[in-house]
């Protein structure tokens, strides 16, 4: 036992935060329980050391065997053999958790009935005082309690001729944590350490205050907290120097609330931060997450990264990077940012490039990080981050971006005309071996090929497509982009590629069709359009003339002549249709400038945001 509690407070004094030894001190009770007969004695050890280093968990597992073992501490051997600091870490435990199963109160009857005073140790000296101020009454009043303890120090001198008094600073810290335990007011709690200081010249340390700020905390009062805190500093206490620094995760939980669950500037918490910090303890993760959510939410960005680097150890190899497994409720909000925020771009571009420095972001991390990026404007950022997707997949041996990626920059870069952006990807999709070069990837490629008015390379991903097998290769979409592209060559190679179709298999469809009429207005051969419209509703091919087909060559028609022909015909014709386009607004007056050519009749993809 010596050896494990030894091991224990080494694993504690290592990692407040992350050490195991909780989980550890389960694991023991239930190998003594299966060894040993009769564990009362180790139980009660462990609980001790469970109820000092606040593993309130464990306590309550030890107290609950403690109860089944002892008969609801009744048994004889329970009450026979505890005595002095095993007795005191029963009491001390039972009254944490509001006099578990009566421990305390049948202890202390126990002691007083079997025990004279005389006989008690100093261990039952304090427990008898702790149990005391937890049954105090504030009414009746610190003074009182306080007249009790000077009363005991006097027959402990005068009448038990005992060497030592309880008049310390371990005496003062068991029966303020029992004030504590028993809910007393704050004003009970500092009217009695007044009167103790004033009978004993009072000398707090650490746990005292950690008894506070922690009794604070639990009752909502942080302020309050903060005040302890404060004059723990003005007392001069050793806070990482007392007990091994064990209570230096008391600072932490005040340090996460403070920053929490207050409306302070954040000038005051940062204040706070500084003189935690002052004892080189790095924070604990609730505490950093706390402090980083607050300068997101102020938009401190520079302030939130610069907080992690601080904090957290550094990578001993500067490729390495952390995984976010260690740290997920940070890189949320990190993240979270990142993809929403609209106050600063510079920010979030410093953001996104801290959190790929830093971490091993997954898959689905990057979608929404892309998004963001397309959505405000900045298609180039957007593909340095494809970029860094596939360096990192490639580094940690990771799934390269997906096809869904691939089409949505092409699709996204085809808006802004990005030719730097299209040209990398379109090299980025002949490399990537692990892409399975399908017709959807092909006419995105062909799509954005042809928002740069590039049909040449058109031209090649269509004869690409083409030599796919029949099934799975050219269909409407693949015939529309490429006859779309080549009205930036001619419109005699237009009419060609129009009228012989058939060739690949492919029937026009009202997509092609409406294409087919702005390549003629592209080249003021309005006329024309009209009569192939007006043939093709002659030939009744009524399903190559939809609403869009007539809206767009209406639109691109910037002839009034012929717009006022096609509003006779449409009108004689198409009359509902052409009412209904009427009615809706769609039909620009403009005839100086065309629509964009940017507009296809295709919907983009939409990547899947976690």
């Amino acid at each position: 036992m010596f050896m494990f509690f030894t091991a224990a407070d080494g694993e504690i004094s290592y990692d407040y935060e992350g050490n195991t030894v909780n989980k550890q001190l389960l694991l023991l009770l239930d190998i003594l329980e299966k060894k040993l007969p009769c564990p009362m004695t180790e139980y009660i050890n462990l609980l001790y050391f469970a109820t000092r280093n606040n593993f309130d968990d464990c306590c309550l597992t030890i107290m609950r065997k403690l109860s089944t073992l002892t008969d609801k501490f009744t048994n004889e051997a329970l009450l026979d053999k505890t005595r002095d600091d095993e007795f005191m870490a029963i009491v001390s435990s039972a009254l944490k958790f509001g006099d578990y199963d009566g421990a305390a109160t049948k202890l202390m009857r126990y002691l007083k009935v079997k025990h004279p005073f005389d006989d008690f140790g100093r261990g039952e000296w304090i427990s008898y005082l702790q149990y005391t101020a937890y049954q105090t009454a504030e009414s009746y009043g610190c003074i009182e309690l306080c007249k009790l303890i000077e009363e005991v120090n006097g027959k402990l001198d005068s009448e038990y001729h005992r060497d030592y008094r309880l008049n310390d600073t371990e005496t003062y810290n068991c029966i303020l944590e029992s004030l504590c335990y028993s809910n007393k007011s704050s004003d009970f709690i500092e009217s009695f350490s007044q009167e103790f200081d004033r009978m004993y010249e009072l000398t707090r340390d650490a746990r005292s205050f950690s008894i506070l700020i922690r009794h604070y905390l639990q009752s909502g009062d942080v302020k309050a907290a903060v005040n302890s805190f404060e004059t723990s500093l003005e007392e001069a206490v050793a806070w990482d120097d007392d007990y091994g620094g064990i209570y230096i995760p008391v600072l932490f939980h005040l340090l996460a609330d403070y920053f929490d669950k207050t409306s302070d500037d954040l000038y005051y918490k940062t204040q706070v931060y500084k003189k935690i910090k002052a004892f080189e303890y790095p924070l604990d993760k609730n505490a950093l997450h706390a402090m980083v959510k607050q300068f997101l939410k102020g938009n401190f960005v520079g302030d939130a990264m610069e907080i992690f680097e601080r904090e957290v150890p550094s990578l001993k190899n500067t490729k390495d990077r952390y995984d976010i497994s260690d740290y997920p409720r940070l890189i949320e909000l990190y993240y979270r940012y990142a993809v929403t925020n609209c106050e600063d771009l510079k920010s979030n571009w410093l953001l996104y490039e801290f959190l790929e420095k830093f971490f091993s972001l997954p898959y689905e991390f990057y979608p929404a990080l892309l998004k963001y990026w397309i959505d405000v404007g900045y298609p180039s950022r957007a593909l340095k981050i494809y970029a860094d997707m596939k360096q990192l997949s490639k580094e940690n041996k990771l799934p390269p971006p997906r096809e869904e990626i691939y089409i949505y920059l092409l699709q996204s870069f085809s808006r802004f005309q990005y030719e730097d952006g299209i040209s990398k990807l379109q090299l980025a999709v002949k490399m990537d071996l692990s892409l399975n070069m399908d017709i959807k990837l092909l006419n995105a490629l062909m799509g954005a090929l042809c928002s740069i008015e590039d049909s040449f390379r058109v031209r090649d991903m269509f004869n690409q497509a083409q030599a796919l097998p029949a099934r799975y290769g050219l269909n409407q979409e693949s015939c529309y982009w490429a006859l779309k592209s080549l009205k930036f060559a001619s419109l005699n190679e237009v009419n060609n590629f129009y009228l012989n179709l058939s060739q690949f298999e492919i029937l026009p469809d009202a997509n092609i069709f409406g294409e087919y009429l702005i390549a003629h207005c592209y080249y003021e051969q309005y006329g024309t359009a009209l009569e192939k419209l007006i043939d093709t509703y002659e030939n009744g091919d009524l399903d190559l003339i939809d609403r869009n087909v007539l809206r767009n060559f209406h639109n691109f028609c910037l002839n009034d002549r012929v717009r006022h022909k096609l509003d006779d015909f449409a009108t004689e014709k198409l009359s509902q249709l052409w009412k209904d386009l009427k009615q809706s607004g769609e039909l620009l007056e403009d005839t100086l400038k065309q629509p964009s050519l940017l507009d296809n009749p295709y919907q983009e993809i939409e990547l899947k945001i976690r």
